[in-house]
């Protein structure tokens, strides 16, 4: 090979900021293809942009770029662009003959949108683990990339598309990861599965590993990518899952499991085939899978069986309800009933395993009414479980979903049409847990400020939480949403500040007595 060596890089997000020593492992997409391009004979370097700012980056990643680095690669989704951006911006600036290749969710809805731009060279589209080989290498040996599927790039200005590739990822071409590429000890302790605030002080000395069991999902949400991409499920058997934990286990010390999957118990063969399993094997792990409310249930995982998920080490059932509201379920085709969730909190309140299930409210056709059901639900939820994570959060609207097109065609809705364009956007505008628009261009709801008033006031309700001035703010935060009561949240907030550090807060006022 002429040039053997790609980096890999794991982009941050911009209004975050490095995160040290804590958090989850990178991009699942990178950890996959950085071990598809080891095992194909590649030199690969993992860069985790989490922990970077968009200047250390910059440095970090030209500090990898030699005479046999192939291509620097970022797997993009809309949140991280603006410092991918960036960074490739920078990247291509000091080194404009290095190859940048873009992958990802972005990427894959804006092909030609992405590469049209000079920072970008390449575009990964949809699926990677077969493409990613042959790219490297006709990269590596400098051949033809049209013969290359699934692919978008620039050739003499002008930009070629090629067929699509028709070999999805499934676990014929998507390995276990090789955790010798990364710095792993990092990832496996503090990580913030094992560190969420109503576990307490139960987990933090956790040694935590992702296992990836399955790919896609069975469900046609109108508002997921998979739906989007039109990606089908694949699993992993009971028995496959065992052995990885073993190993994980042999290996690494694993005491903690974080299943990847995005919904682990669609298949009601292999859940009680790994309780059979677990249980006969004596295996001691703790886990956190993602599911559906609706698993829980008199015919599925009912009291019982939901005790023996206990027992065998389950935590968490993290789950996503998305709306009290029947008319929103039915247009998210969620296949899923309000009684439903209840029913679900209900059996998992007779175990130790915490419910976590999210809500979103600011949905396109979503009433007043329906906003005030879910925030009702959510309470109601939250009593049911003392130690529970109720969440409630605004409706992102996700480029390529059938939301997104509603909003466009419906409401006016005008996304960037470029790169720079989605940068500035998220730059100005892109907070955590409110949108990827500022609210007052939400214009498909009705009362935007109040609903961004309601989700600040029940940020503070949403989990289990010991601290004295936490538990006060979550009662007073209870009875402003029940009464819509939102005036005086700055002056709130001082005084809750100063209560959970009286020390600090009298140290400040006596200085400034002693400056009088």
């Amino acid at each position: 090979m002429k040039r053997n060596k790609v980096v890999l890089v794991n982009p941050g997000i911009h209004y975050v900021g490095p995160k040290m020593n804590q958090g989850l492992y990178p991009n699942t997409a990178i950890m996959i293809l950085a071990t598809i391009l080891h095992n194909a004979g590649f030199r690969v370097k993992v860069i985790d942009g989490r922990y970077l700012t968009v200047d250390d980056a910059v440095e970090s990643i030209s500090r990898e770029i030699e005479k046999d680095v192939a291509y620097i690669g970022f797997s993009v989704m809309t949140i991280q662009l603006p410092w991918a951006y960036r960074v490739s911006q920078a990247i291509k600036s000091r080194h404009p003959d290095t190859l940048i290749v873009w992958g990802g969710t972005h990427p894959t809805l804006f092909p030609e949108q992405t590469v049209e731009d000079p920072a970008v060279d390449i575009v990964v589209v949809n699926d990677a683990a077969a493409t990613v080989s042959s790219l490297s290498l006709n990269i590596s040996e400098g051949t033809e990339l049209a013969k290359i599927p699934g692919i978008v790039y620039k050739e003499n200005s002008n930009i070629i598309k090629t067929p699509p590739n028709q070999d999805k990822d499934d676990f014929s071409n998507v390995p276990y990861i090789d955790f010798s590429l990364l710095d792993h000890k990092r990832y496996s302790r503090n990580n913030n599965m094992a560190i969420e605030v109503f576990y307490g002080e139960k987990y933090k000395d956790s040694i935590v590993y992702p296992l990836l069991a399955g790919l896609g999902c069975s469900y046609r949400c109108t508002f997921c990518i998979n739906v989007i991409l039109e990606r089908k499920y694949y699993y992993r058997s009971a028995e496959e899952i065992v052995e990885r934990i073993k190993f994980l286990q042999r290996n690494y010390g694993a005491d903690f499991i974080h299943p990847m999957d995005e919904n682990f118990f669609i298949n009601k063969k292999r859940t009680f085939e790994l309780l059979d399993l677990l249980e006969k094997e004596n295996i001691h792990v703790k886990w956190r899978p993602q599911a559906r409310p609706d698993h829980f249930s008199d015919d599925y995982i009912n009291v019982d069986v939901a005790k023996r998920l206990d027992r065998s080490g389950m935590i968490v059932a993290a789950m996503g309800a998305e709306s009290a509201s029947k008319e929103m379920l039915d247009k998210l085709r969620k296949n899923l009933k309000v009684e439903e969730i209840i029913k679900a909190v209900e059996i998992l309140s007779k175990t130790n395993i915490v419910p976590k299930m999210n809500f979103m409210v600011g949905l396109p056709g979503e009433t007043e009414s329906d906003i005030k059901k879910t925030f009702q639900l959510a309470f109601k939820l939250r009593r049911m479980v003392k130690k529970s994570c109720i969440s409630v959060v605004s409706f992102r609207p996700y480029p390529g979903s059938e939301l997104y097109d509603e909003l466009v065609s419906k409401y006016g809705y005008v996304p960037p049409s470029n790169l720079e364009g989605w940068a500035e956007l998220s730059e100005r505008e892109l907070r955590e847990s409110t949108g990827y628009e500022s609210f007052e261009h939400y214009k498909w709801v009705e009362n935007p400020r109040d609903l961004e008033a309601r989700l600040s006031v029940y940020s503070h309700v949403t989990m289990y939480n010991p601290k004295t001035s936490a538990r006060i703010r979550a009662l007073i935060s209870s009875i402003r949403l029940r009464l819509n009561f939102f005036p005086f949240l700055s002056l709130e907030t001082k005084f809750l500040n100063a209560l959970s550090n009286p020390v600090a807060t009298l140290s400040i006022i006596r200085n400034r007595i002693l400056k009088k």
